[in-house]
């Protein structure tokens, strides 16, 4: 699909095409014409309201970085598009890395960042590597399974559930709320959000108060604990950042798994690379981020003044999204982009942001993808699809792109 070229404005389109599911399930000549043609271009979302989205690798780059775009819930409030009510009671929801700007951005992160120190987060490979070997050891070999509902979705939960020292079982309606939020159905109201989210806000509140109460080594204790001078984080901010941590932590890292696997599945040639490198571990990691990356696009921002870019023009308070997944596949930037080339000499894919807003939580994602797929290509080299590729549907929204199932069959234990 292609922006046709007429009832132009200024070479822009008057009427924005619409952001559909057609377009969700197969997206990449879409994005390069974008790219080629309107790298700022005025979409419709599904729900009704339209966007501008940006997806040339170098204007994504920099708006990542750029602060007359807010991820601030104060500038959404005045947004008519979302119409968020500033005393919304689930605002200590949006307290968090991706609902603030500078300089409270650089407060919380400062204070957040000890909590997710290298050396406490490797300590997590062995539960990994653990979840890894029960979770395919009860797997058949020879009929289908859905590798997400088995496998891609369990590692992260129980990953995440040792990092915050709670049960698995604990948090299961959490993970299920956290979907519908980060692959939303068309059609998502305001009040749907709301309903959504309520739960969810209870259930950081008490996890958060009771780590306050009874402190131990999780994440959430460590950052109740966490100083610079006199300062550390509100009430607000921990229960923010552990909502933030536990949604997206799990939705991103079963997303790529199931990505990556698909990838490799489609493309027996480079499965056959990764087989005898016998780790994903370094360029092939970066490669399948960059091309299987969960991320379509970055959390909305909106511009807080008039901003021009490649002259268009972005009106203040309009909602602006930063195609991820676009920008990833720039053939400016990326020789081959639509294909895995795994010795590329560079390879500065977006998959975990840029700038202030760059991933806290990669190393944590890393350490779970190359236990996750080399523990799976280990012990299931034999592993094949059990469905035509082409009738895999996306999950729904704009946010993160998984299939609704991935199935397969795993063959033999190697």
């Amino acid at each position: 699909m292609t922006l046709r070229d007429e009832s132009r404005t200024n070479g822009h389109p008057e009427t924005p095409p619409t952001f559909t599911q057609e377009i969700k399930n197969d997206p990449w000549a879409f994005f390069s014409d974008l790219r080629e043609n309107h790298p700022v271009a005025r979409l419709r979302h599904p729900d009704g309201f339209d966007f501008f989205a940006i997806t040339r690798y170098d204007l994504v780059r920099d708006g990542l970085s750029d602060l007359r775009f807010s991820q601030n819930f104060d500038t959404l409030a005045e947004s008519s598009v979302l119409a968020l009510e500033r005393e919304d009671p689930l605002a200590p929801l949006n307290k968090n890395l991706l609902g603030i700007d500078p300089p409270d951005h650089t407060r919380l992160r400062r204070l957040a960042t000890p909590a997710f120190h290298r050396q406490k987060v490797e300590q997590l490979h062995e539960t990994a590597a653990k979840t890894v070997t029960s979770l395919l050891a009860a797997l058949p070999p020879d009929e289908p399974v859905d590798l997400i509902e088995q496998f891609a979705t369990k590692v992260p939960a129980t990953v995440l559930s040792e990092l915050f020292d709670i049960d698995v079982d604990d948090w299961a309606d959490f993970r299920r709320r956290g979907q519908l939020l980060m692959t939303p159905p068309w059609g998502q109201t305001h009040a749907d959000v709301a309903v959504i989210k309520m739960p969810m806000l209870d259930y950081c509140v008490d996890l958060v108060r009771r780590r306050r109460k009874n402190p131990g080594e999780d994440i959430i204790s460590s950052m109740v604990q966490a100083r610079d001078g006199s300062d550390k984080l509100s009430e607000d901010e921990l229960v923010g950042m552990t909502f933030l941590i536990l949604m997206t932590s799990y939705q991103t890292t079963y997303a790529f798994l199931t990505n990556a696997v698909l990838a490799l599945l489609e493309r027996p040639d480079a499965l056959k690379t990764v087989l005898r490198n016998k780790t994903v571990q370094g360029p092939i990691l970066e490669e399948l981020l960059r091309f299987a990356g969960p991320v379509e696009t970055a959390p909305i921002r909106f511009a807080t003044e008039q901003v021009e870019i490649e002259g268009r023009i972005i009106p203040a308070k309009a909602p602006v999204s930063l195609l991820v997944s676009a920008a990833n596949r720039d053939e400016k930037v990326f020789h081959d982009p639509h294909d895995l080339v795994f010795d590329r000499r560079d390879n500065p894919h977006l998959s975990f942001g840029h700038g202030i807003h760059f991933c806290l939580g990669t190393v944590l994602a890393k350490l779970e993808a190359i236990t996750a797929l080399d523990g799976l290509l280990k012990a299931r080299p034999g592993l094949t699809l059990a469905a035509d590729p082409g009738s895999l549907v996306q999950r729904p929204g704009i946010i993160l792109r998984v299939p609704t199932e991935l199935p397969v069959l795993l063959g033999p234990a190697a």
